[in-house]
């Protein structure tokens, strides 16, 4: 009134305080609850019913259990299934629940008995929450299984199909993979192929490679199933060996088909050696006056300087200090070697048996990737010389042979008698005129040069009979009479 403004009046009653705060957590819970409901499932994993088929107009939905594929990752006291909004995740009607007090897992799947939800709903009256205008309900819905109350819950998933009044679930139906390989030398194009059953799954395939079951896998590629098969050209590894190859099948839908996976083992093996040319097959000529006798020829079974490697690519021995032995190595009585063999099952029992020997051998374990790995074995010590066979066998599986021979080596015959190379008239064990410089194939040096000696005597006095038969009748030669005869028949010329 005197123009000076009216101081405002303080909240003095308690009553207006408490009204206020009882406004501002309202307007929170209305917050919350409207957030709750735009959270999505978060998914669990799988679930079946029992029946898996029904009517869409049973009230309640006529179902007895639910079987999930995995354990709930909470723990839960009731699981509640809803019908998912079509193209949602984040709204639902519920449709059945658990009874109280039904064991729950969080360590392993489980199976829980199910019951209608409040009032008893059909899967009609749920869907045609959703679809109002009275059009079919024709279709595929998503059902959810939820670990506890609400939309934000972990749940596990089902499809059902609606044809008519018939509702049925959508399962997987089970795949299977086969692998094959095709190709196994070092560094060479190595084909493989998955085949798939049934033949219509469609999907791709991975195709990866580990030096064992528990080894860290290489991927190789993947490649799209068609008719049945995926197809997948790679290089085969630079070092030989036993490889596991993988085929792992992923489908297009899984609400169609399952996943699988085959393996298989494939050897890769070192490329062959070429052949080294022979003593026999060489192209220096043979002088043509002296013929080589065929038992002075080289052994064709004497063995070579150096042992080649073992061809058995399951195979591999090695001696006390780690150097890997060749092909059928001499070894000597209470000598230790050590032997691995591949291609047993996965911790296969694999007995050891050494032929014409009575005696007995601790069995091998093969490991997870089906080795044998440094197996000990000694040579007994009252083995006899000559060639043997010692074989690492899985009963009704795998077998592999590992042959030795003890004492001395059967393959360098010792010369014959009649060889004298290095000594004779040549002076280097070959004979005269030959081009080889070696004592290989070369005749022995007496007996052929005395045959030699000998047929030119023999062509030497025949022609000189001849000419002495020619010049007499001729007239130009004649013999004086040293008998006294008179039957001289000097040359009248002379």
């Amino acid at each position: 009134m005197n123009g000076q403004a009216t101081p405002r009046s303080p909240l003095r009653s308690p009553v207006s305080l408490l009204m206020c705060c009882a406004l501002l957590l309202g307007a929170l819970a209305s917050v919350l609850a409207f957030a709750g409901r735009a959270s999505a499932f978060t998914s669990a994993g799988k679930f079946t019913l029992s029946p898996a088929s029904g009517s869409i107009t049973d009230a309640p939905m006529a179902i007895t259990s639910a079987t999930t594929d995995s354990p709930c990752p909470s723990a839960a006291t009731i699981m509640y299934m809803w019908l998912l909004k079509p193209g949602s995740t984040t709204a639902g009607l519920q449709l059945a629940k658990s009874s109280a007090g039904d064991t729950i897992s969080t360590t392993a799947p489980f199976t829980v008995p199910m019951t209608g939800s409040t009032g008893n709903p059909s899967l009609e009256t749920r869907l045609r929450g959703y679809i109002t205008d009275g059009s079919s309900l024709d279709g595929r819905y998503t059902l959810a299984l939820a670990c506890g109350a609400g939309t934000s819950a972990a749940a596990f998933m089902a499809t059902v199909q609606v044809s008519g009044t018939t509702w049925s679930l959508v399962q997987a139906q089970p795949t299977s993979t086969a692998l094959t390989a095709d190709g196994g030398t070092t560094g060479a194009a190595l084909t493989l192929t998955a085949a798939l059953t049934p033949s219509g799954a469609a999907g791709t395939v991975a195709f990866s490679y580990a030096t064992s079951a528990d080894a860290t896998r290489t991927s190789l590629g993947t490649a799209t199933v068609t008719d049945g098969k995926a197809v997948l050209t790679t290089t085969a590894p630079a070092t030989a060996g036993s490889y596991l190859y993988y085929a792992t099948f992923t489908p297009t839908s899984t609400d169609a088909y399952s996943p699988s996976e085959a393996s298989q083992r494939v050897v890769i093996t070192a490329p062959s050696p070429s052949p080294s040319p022979s003593a026999s097959t060489s192209t220096s000529p043979s002088p043509s006056g002296s013929a080589s006798p065929s038992g002075s020829s080289s052994p064709s079974d004497s063995p070579s300087a150096s042992a080649s490697e073992s061809t058995n690519p399951d195979l591999t021995v090695t001696d006390e200090d780690g150097n890997t032995l060749g092909a059928d190595p001499n070894l000597t009585a209470g000598e230790k070697v050590k032997i691995t063999a591949r291609g047993y099952d996965a911790g296969a029992t694999v007995g050891v048996t050494l032929a014409d020997s009575d005696a007995k051998f601790d069995d091998a374990t093969a490991d997870t990737d089906g080795t044998v790995t440094d197996y000990s074995f000694t040579v007994p010590k009252d083995i006899a010389d000559g060639d043997h066979v010692l074989t690492l066998a899985q009963a009704g599986g795998n077998s592999v042979d590992f042959p030795f021979t003890t004492g001395a080596s059967s393959g360098s015959p010792s010369p014959s008698a009649g060889d004298t190379s290095g000594s004779g008239t040549s002076g280097s064990g070959s004979s005269a005129g030959s081009s080889g410089g070696s004592g290989s194939g070369a005749m022995a040096s007496t007996g052929a040069q005395i045959g030699a000696y000998g047929a030119g005597a023999v062509a030497l006095l025949c022609a000189g009979a001849a000419l002495v038969v020619h010049v007499r009748r001729k007239g130009l030669l004649t013999f004086a009479d040293v008998f006294g005869g008179g039957n001289s028949d000097t040359p009248k010329h002379l």
